[in-house]
């Protein structure tokens, strides 16, 4: 996500030329200009803008939130900008985030991640201190099924479906699979009817209250969580 925040100096179009497609992270949980600690629209905003800078599809690689039961009560230790959300609050969230997704015809969405880390680590670095890295699993630390992972809206969701044994597969099958893929004017348009300004070669897509950067906005799917 920060890689569309920053100039990193390698974006999108310079990967493009050696990848086959591209992918994105994105949390709302670390945005500050997102619309909330849930605003599943955040990822294909993310995915829209590397698709229209590099020319090829993506493949939302990571997202998911942390869940509030099971910090064992030190959450004085959660960053004052990270939101760490109740269970039931995550799955909606998730299952939100990939109906959006799946909507705007990206390749597929990976969930970060499985399991929450054991116990015995909790102690070393660095969840000794960042306390929510903890909790994005859909399985708790004891092995039991958080509410995302029992929802066959969520589990069985076609985005996280995708059977494809090589790049090229995906590629034939997704026009079929995806009609609804749309460009980077038409998808903001449709996010943000009334706060959209594009051009052919848009500099600044509004988002709400704030804004990416044409020049900012290059980068390829890298997130430090």
């Amino acid at each position: 996500m920060e890689d569309l925040e920053e100039d990193r100096h390698l974006g999108p179009g310079e990967a493009a030329h050696v990848c086959d497609f591209l992918c994105m992270h994105g949390y709302p949980i670390y945005a500050m200009w997102a619309a909330s600690s849930t605003d599943a629209l955040l990822l294909p905003f993310l995915g829209l803008i590397t698709r229209w800078l590099g020319g090829k599809d993506v493949l939302f690689a990571e997202f998911g939130a942390p869940t509030m039961p099971h910090l064992d009560q030190q959450t004085a230790a959660v960053p004052r900008t990270v939101r760490v959300l109740d269970e039931e609050e995550a799955a909606l969230f998730t299952r939100r985030a990939l109906d959006a997704l799946h909507r705007f015809g990206f390749l597929g969405a990976f969930l970060w991640c499985y399991g929450d880390y054991a116990r015995e680590l909790w102690h070393t670095p660095p969840l000794d201190e960042a306390t929510h890295e903890r909790s994005f699993g859909l399985w708790r630390h004891d092995y039991s099924a958080k509410p995302a992972a029992r929802r066959r809206g969520v589990v069985c969701h076609p985005l996280l479906r995708q059977e494809w044994s090589r790049p090229s597969q995906a590629f034939a099958k997704y026009p079929a699979q995806c009609p609804n893929r749309v460009t980077l004017k038409e998808g903001c348009a449709s996010l943000f009817p009334e706060s959209v300004q594009t051009s052919a070669r848009p500099t600044r897509v509004r988002r709400g209250r704030h804004q990416a950067t044409g020049r900012a906005g290059r980068g390829v799917g890298r997130t430090e969580r």
